[in-house]
């Protein structure tokens, strides 16, 4: 009887002293400070090169509880460019997350079943060819498993092969979908550092 009140007063401190805060009702697109994108919705954060571009979404400015989840189906929170927009420069490597409601996709269960989705979409355009990895990978980010699919596309008149990796996470009601676009190693590896850097909360 003394071990199970012991245990009892033992979980009602840890309970009591959990500083993890309950996820908010609203949906927002989050933010940039800095170098640093965070999103609460999400509990997500993420640190990128200051040296690249953070393309400015519009929706970003809206802020408060009008913003309900179910209204959302598609919406890009944050996009990275190496380059300024409209600067002449034969591709330019990006970044970008995606927030995908799965309202209307109830078989959507993990990160792999939006990915296989995807690529049906993808493979069924006509105007832009797509060659896809075979297998489907994970990938540990922030402590989170993300599957991972993998595709090449030649762009410009098929003068420029471009590598795309998608990363797909379950969030709350969303899949979140990291989105890496380039053309050499080099600029692969700036992309990972921004990727690597990702922490979600829930």
């Amino acid at each position: 009887m003394k071990i199970f009140s012991s245990l009892l007063i033992l979980f009602i401190f840890i309970s009591c002293n959990d500083s993890t805060p309950p996820p908010p009702k609203h949906f927002d697109f989050g933010k940039v400070e800095g170098s640093t994108y965070k999103n609460v919705y999400f509990g997500m954060e993420l640190s990128f090169n200051s040296d690249w571009y953070v393309h400015d979404q519009p929706q970003m400015k809206k802020t408060g509880d009008s913003l309900q989840s179910i209204d959302i189906n598609t919406a890009t929170l944050f996009t990275l460019f190496k380059y300024n927009i409209g600067e002449q420069v034969p591709f330019n490597p990006s970044f970008m997350i995606i927030a995908e409601n799965n309202i209307h996709y109830p078989h959507v269960k993990t990160g792999k079943d939006y990915l296989m989705d995807s690529k049906k979409k993808l493979e069924s355009t006509t105007q832009i060819k797509y060659k896809f990895d075979s297998n489907f990978k994970t990938k540990e980010i922030g402590g989170k498993s993300f599957d991972v699919m993998e595709a090449e596309l030649n762009v410009f008149d098929q003068s420029i092969t471009v590598s795309q990796e998608y990363y797909a996470l379950v969030v709350r009601d969303f899949t979140i979908l990291c989105l890496i676009s380039y053309t050499s190693a080099e600029d692969k590896v700036e992309l990972m550092k921004v990727l690597n850097s990702l922490i979600v909360k829930y």
